[in-house]
C-alpha cells in the first residue's frame, strides 16, 4: 500500500471516529427530545382520539409506548449503533413528521416533513458514517437533511412565520428588556429568512468553512430560542433540534478532512 493510500486510509478513519461520536450523541438527544415532547405536549394523541375513533386512554397508550420506545433505540444506539436500529429511528422521526402534517392545526404544519429533515436525516447519516468506504455518502444525506431545513425554515420567515415573530419579539424582551414591535420583528425576520436559505444553497453548490461555523451558531440560537422565549421547561424542544446545529459541525469535521485530502468524498478502491 502507498504512503498516499494509507494517507488517505487514516484521514477517512480519523474522520469517521469523530463524524459518528457526534451523530451518535445527535441521535441519542434528539430521542431524548422526542421523548420529553412525546410525554408532555404529545405527538398523535389528539390525532388518534379525534380521527381514528380510539379512546383517549388507547391514544395516551399509543404515545406513550412511541415515547419510551423512541428514548430506548437513542439509548441504545449511543452505546452501541446498530444500522436496523438506526432505520427505526429515522422512520419513527419521519412519522412524526408526517403525522403533525395529518393533523394540522398550526401553521405551516404541511411543512413538517422538510422542515424536520435534519432530524430524520441524522441517524442516516449515521448509518453511512458506520463504514469508512461510506463516508461521503453520510456526507451528502447530512447535508441534504440540513438544507431542507434551512431552506424550509428561511421560507417561512420569509413569509412571516407567527410563531417566529414572537421568538424575537419575547425572546428580545426576556434577554435585553427591550420592546421590539412587530414591523421591526417582521423586517428582522425577512433578513435572517433570506440568510437562511443562502446558507441552505451554498452547503450544497460552494461549501465554505464559515458557513458551516454560522450555521452551528444560528442553528442552536435558533433552536434554544424555544427556551428563551417560554422558559426552562420547554428544554426538550431545544433537544428535540440538536441536529440543527450538530450536522454543520458534521459537516464542518468532513470539510477541514477534505482540505487536508481533496478525494476524501470519493469511495476507496478496493
Amino acid at each position: 500500500m502507498s504512503d498516499k493510500t494509507c494517507i488517505k486510509y487514516s484521514l477517512i478513519h480519523d474522520c469517521s471516529i469523530a463524524v459518528t461520536k457526534v451523530l451518535q450523541l445527535t441521535v441519542m438527544v434528539q430521542c431524548i427530545g422526542i421523548f420529553l415532547h412525546s410525554s408532555s405536549i404529545g405527538f398523535f394523541t389528539d390525532f388518534l382520539f379525534v380521527n381514528h375513533s380510539f379512546t383517549y386512554q388507547q391514544a395516551t397508550a399509543v404515545e406513550n409506548m412511541f415515547a419510551w420506545v423512541v428514548l430506548a433505540l437513542g439509548i441504545a444506539i449511543f452505546i452501541h449503533p446498530v444500522k436496523l436500529l438506526l432505520v427505526l429511528i429515522s422512520v419513527l422521526t419521519f412519522l412524526s413528521a408526517y403525522i403533525q402534517i395529518e393533523q394540522g392545526g398550526f401553521p405551516f404544519s404541511s411543512w413538517a416533513i422538510p422542515a424536520t429533515a435534519s432530524r430524520y436525516a441524522a441517524p442516516l447519516a449515521l448509518i453511512f458514517a458506520l463504514n469508512c468506504n461510506k463516508i461521503h455518502l453520510s456526507y451528502w444525506v447530512a447535508t441534504l437533511g440540513l438544507c431542507l431545513t434551512f431552506a424550509t425554515h428561511g421560507i417561512k420567515a420569509l413569509l412571516f412565520h407567527p410563531n417566529f415573530i414572537d421568538y424575537i419579539i419575547t425572546s428580545g424582551s426576556n434577554l435585553t428588556g427591550l420592546e421590539i414591535c412587530q414591523s421591526a420583528a417582521e423586517i428582522l425576520l425577512a433578513g435572517i429568512g433570506l440568510l437562511d436559505i443562502i446558507c441552505a444553497l451554498a452547503i450544497l453548490v460552494y461549501p465554505y468553512k464559515r458557513i458551516f461555523y454560522w450555521m452551528i451558531f444560528w442553528g442552536f440560537i435558533t433552536a434554544f430560542a424555544r427556551i428563551t422565549e417560554l422558559g426552562i421547561d420547554m428544554y426538550g424542544e431545544f433537544l428535540i433540534r440538536i441536529a440543527h446545529f450538530t450536522l454543520p459541525l458534521v459537516l464542518l469535521l468532513y470539510f477541514e478532512k477534505e482540505q487536508k485530502h481533496n478525494s476524501i468524498y470519493a469511495p476507496i478502491a478496493q
